[in-house]
């Protein structure tokens, strides 16, 4: 008895130590498991806040203006932390167990790399620039120089290669690259084979055009080293590199499941073996019991019925002694062991169904944020070729639109007095004049009536800009021309009361129900070189005159060409100046003082024109020219232009 009781608690003492070693590992195992998911988690956040590097700041002038991004200190914090959780990792000592120590450290390396590649791609947007920064900036600088050039250069082939450039960066496509190039070899063979500048000159113009092309090219081969339109650049390669790493992450998080699987699978053997072996042991103490309790009492039993059968006379006394103290004990022993063994197994199944549930739910939640992750991302790759073909579509529209108003453009400069014709009215003057969309609202017009000798001349600010202002200045221009030369008129008061006719017809603003309440301000004025003297009529904009030193403003009437308004008095005054010689006479439209920009992003105002004006009177009317156009890209610096500017001058 005492042998078998022995042998029960041997093989239950094995049982419990291999169930205890079984459960230790797949505890290693599973915190493996929960290491290799947080870093695949942190992975993907650092995945996420590159790909915002790319999206944001690759189009924020701040960062190239600074070389810092928010985005890029988040992501350092978050690779430190990758590596720290890196070495918690590589410390275990189950990584040995699952053979997984040659695949992390495969991962850690990929995400290095993937680091490294990163930080050439920030290496090369710094290089490339964004606006007025890298090269991008160096280009923009050479295209302002070239642009500069003036008529010693084909303004409009200028315009094509800036038309090229721009397209290239918008549509990133080599065949921009293709246009961009040949036109610069057909400009820098027109400029080498024009005889009529000097070689110096020539020689200055080339470089320029040179220095153009040489950092347009630079450019192109910065976008082609981080990828034309995601292909064959760091980009691509930066894309690649993430989606091998994500496979790394899935296959090793997919084998440590199975190692786990596979220890839950063993531990359950053992369970098992260990019941059977408690059952069979069981079995055999009841076999063993029932003989030891049986042999005494059958013993018994034929010494009794010997004793009968000799009429009592003879009692053998039984073979096979007994004891029920004995018996009792191994009974209670047995129940002792039994409970104890029951118990044991118990809290093994407790334990083991715990754990199965926990690595059930785990498994569940990783398979529910994969498919999650996999969901979103096909969500987001279906937004973005949406937003791609609507991007293409709205190019498509803008270009048309972009088209059409170029030609405008064109029409509109066609009618226009050229420089030539100006310089042949006015000789010592100037006209600056910038738009502030590709068609302006702001127009100058000059004439010369056959039948007088007086000089026209008019600074005209129409209501809006872009293309209203453009259909604007039409109307205006064409009612000049035809008051001019039909009904003759040489007086600039009379001059405007019948262009505020001609608009209100045109535009039918016969009474304040009109739907059109458009118009514009005007400062017309008449030269008489013979008798020296100036007439200016004014809607809204006035008349400077700078004689010795001295500004005097001669205010117009304060309201505008057409915008009808019934009972009022509309008809302007005209006024007659006796000019002398070296006085300067300026009039311009409200875009210039009106632009926003200095230090505090305030407008220019009037004050601190008058004092421009002043300032450069000792100038050459082309010089003048110059100044009050540097004067006002500086004033703007990185502020858009707010409307369409007019300056015209004339020295007497």
């Amino acid at each position: 008895m005492f042998l078998c009781f022995l042998l029960f608690s041997s093989i239950s003492l094995v049982a419990l130590i291999a169930s205890a070693w079984f459960y230790s590992k797949k505890e290693n195992v599973s915190s493996v498991v929960k290491g290799l998911d947080d870093i695949y988690i942190l992975s993907l956040k650092d995945f996420k806040l590159q790909q915002d590097f790319l999206n944001y700041e690759t189009t924020n002038p701040y960062y190239f203006k600074t070389n810092h991004s928010v985005i890029v200190d988040k992501q350092r914090v978050l690779e430190r932390e990758i590596q720290t959780r890196f070495s918690i990792l590589m410390s275990l000592q189950s990584i040995a167990t699952i053979n997984s120590t040659r695949a992390i450290d495969s991962i850690k390396i990929e995400l290095k790399r993937c680091q490294g590649i990163f930080e050439k791609v920030k290496e090369q947007l710094v290089k490339r620039g964004y606006q007025d920064f890298g090269m991008e900036g160096e280009m923009r600088l050479h295209a302002h120089a070239l642009m500069n050039l003036g008529e010693e250069i084909d303004q409009v082939q200028v315009l094509m290669l800036r038309r090229h450039e721009k397209d290239f960066i918008i549509r990133k496509e080599n065949i921009y690259v293709d246009k961009f190039n040949l036109l610069i070899h057909d400009v820098r063979d027109e400029i080498e084979h024009r005889a009529s500048i000097p070689l110096s000159r020539k020689k200055v113009i080339l470089a320029t055009i040179d220095n153009y092309a040489a950092a347009f090219n630079k450019l192109v081969f910065f976008e082609k080293t981080l990828g034309i339109r995601g292909q064959n650049g760091l980009i691509f390669l930066l894309s690649r590199k993430i989606y091998k790493i994500q496979n790394y992450f899935e296959t090793q998080k997919f084998l440590a499941l199975r190692a786990e699987e596979s220890i839950y699978i063993e531990l359950n053997a053992i369970a098992t073996m260990a019941m059977v072996l408690v059952l069979l042991l069981t079995l055999f103490l009841s076999y063993f019991v029932a003989s030891a309790i049986s042999k005494p009492l059958v013993s018994l039993t034929y010494s009794i019925k010997g004793y009968v059968n000799s009429n009592f006379a003879y009692f053998l006394p039984p073979s096979a002694k007994s004891s029920n103290y004995e018996i009792e004990i191994l009974k209670e022993n047995f129940v002792k062991m039994s409970g104890e063994i029951t118990s044991h197994i118990n809290y093994f199944k407790e334990k083991v169904e715990e754990r199965t549930k926990e690595i059930r739910f785990q498994k569940d939640e990783i398979v529910k944020q994969k498919s999650e992750i996999i969901e979103q991302r096909d969500r987001l790759e279906i937004q973005k070729q949406i937003l791609q073909i609507q991007k293409q579509l709205v190019l498509e529209k803008n270009k048309g639109m972009e088209d059409s108003i170029r030609y405008a453009m064109r029409i509109q400069k066609a009618i226009l007095p050229q420089v030539n014709a100006i310089k042949s009215f006015l000789p010592d003057s100037f006209v600056y004049y910038q738009p502030k969309d590709i068609v302006s609202g702001d127009f100058y017009w000059i004439d010369q009536p056959k039948s007088s000798s007086k000089i026209f001349f008019a600074a005209v600010d129409c209501t809006g800009h872009g293309v209203p202002g453009a259909f604007m200045s039409i109307v205006g221009y064409n009612g000049l021309n035809k008051i001019i030369q039909e009904y003759r008129l040489c007086n600039p008061a009379a001059i405007l009361n019948q262009l505020n006719i001609e608009v209100r017809k045109t535009l039918r603003q016969e009474n304040d129900s009109s739907e059109v309440k458009d118009g514009m301000d005007i400062a017309l004025c008449s030269l008489d070189r013979g008798a020296n003297i100036l007439e200016y009529a004014g809607a809204n904009n006035p008349l400077y005159l700078i004689r010795n030193g001295q500004l005097q403003v001669f205010n117009g009437d304060k309201f505008p060409i057409g915008m009808y308004k019934e009972g009022k008095n509309t008809l302007f005054h005209n006024r007659a100046i006796e000019l002398e010689k070296g006085d300067a006479i300026y009039v311009f439209t409200d875009g210039y003082i009106d632009q926003f920009g200095g230090p505090d992003g305030k407008k220019f105002k009037q004050r601190q024109f008058k004092e421009l004006l002043l300032s450069i009177q000792h100038l050459e009317m082309e010089d003048q020219k110059i100044i009050i156009q540097e004067t006002i890209e500086n004033w703007r610096g990185h502020s858009f232009q707010v409307d369409d500017v007019l300056v015209i001058g004339v020295k007497i």
